[in-house]
């Protein structure tokens, strides 16, 4: 009996030491870093769009680039750092890594033990896919890579500018990066395929599945299209019953493909991991409010002790549970 306690005693005691204290802060932070700047055109980027007026608006107004100061980056680090923060994300409409000052980020991130959470277009401007893999692996968690499309023809008709040779292999010496640093005992990050859903590349959705594990990427996940124009709204997989027929017909495909790619291997090096959500039903549906459209193709991490969420933008902050 005495050793039955003891036992029970040392178990109740591993349980109290694994508990995780909620701590104040959000866990994760989003910095709208450099919104007015990027180097590509998607199609359906509210700011950088040729459908968009608001770059040029800014211009005729005679505004300057929004470009968020460093002394409230390194102030936010560090007080969050204390208080539980864990990720951060820099600017989701342009292309962070264009931002000025994007490596003391990675700096900052490395000093207070936060992960970098990365959304690029894949041109990785400046220094290449391979320099910017060695600097960016060992401090970030996951690195999205917006895609859309399993050939040249339609990734370049959907994020104008892109050069579909240079982005699959900017792809290429990233993983290979990633997984050199990984087999040295470094930082495995997650690379992500990031698409938006739309009538140009849904026909594509399982070949993209089967390009990311043909890459080494470890997901594939997406949104549906936020119809901000007039000019994108029938490119909508959501504006009526044939469209969401089609959607259905290629969520069908792509867990197919998945399936017999293996794709929910996390063992296997060329593998992707893809998760669809339901097959949307017949009742068409709105893509004006960012807030209404499901995350598709998502696959969620755990959700932390400390579950909030900042946004930082130039508008406003909002805490997000």
């Amino acid at each position: 009996m005495a050793e039955l306690e003891a036992l029970y005693g040392e178990m109740l005691a591993r349980r109290d030491s694994a508990r995780v204290t909620a701590l104040p802060g959000p866990w994760r932070i989003t910095f709208d870093t450099n919104p007015d700047t990027c180097n590509l055109r998607c199609i359906m980027c509210e700011e950088h769009s040729p459908h968009s007026p608001k770059q040029e608006l800014r211009k005729l107004a005679g505004k300057p680039r929004r470009l968020m100061p460093m002394e409230l980056l390194r102030r936010v680090f560090a007080e969050g750092a204390a208080s539980g923060l864990r990720e951060v994300i820099p600017s989701t409409m342009g292309e962070p890594l264009l931002f000025e000052h994007f490596d003391e980020i990675v700096d900052l991130c490395a000093a207070h033990g936060v992960k970098l959470n990365l959304t690029t277009n894949g041109t990785f401007p400046g220094r290449g896919a391979r320099a910017w893999a060695e600097r960016l692996v060992p401090v970030t968690s996951d690195v999205k890579v917006s895609w859309n499309g399993a050939t040249r023809e339609t990734h370049e008709a959907v994020m104008l500018g892109a050069r579909w040779d240079v982005v699959v292999d900017n792809v290429r010496a990233f993983v290979a990066v990633r997984d050199e640093v990984a087999a040295a005992g470094g930082n495995r990050c997650r690379v992500t395929f990031q698409l938006t859903f739309l009538e140009t590349n849904v026909h594509e959705l399982a070949d993209i599945v089967s390009l990311a594990a043909d890459l080494g990427v470890d997901r594939v996940k997406g949104h549906h299209l936020w119809a901000h124009f007039d000019a994108i709204a029938p490119l909508s997989m959501r504006r009526d019953a044939g469209a969401i027929d089609r959607w259905n017909a290629a969520v069908d495909e792509a867990r197919a493909v998945a399936s017999r790619r293996g794709v929910l291997s996390r063992t296997s090096s060329r593998s992707a991991m893809v998760s669809t959500s339901r097959p949307a039903g017949h009742a068409p549906s709105s893509d004006r409010r960012p807030g209404s459209a499901p995350r598709v193709a998502s696959i969620r991490a755990a959700r932390p002790t400390n579950s909030a969420e900042l946004w930082a933008t130039w508008a406003t902050s909002t805490r997000r549970g």
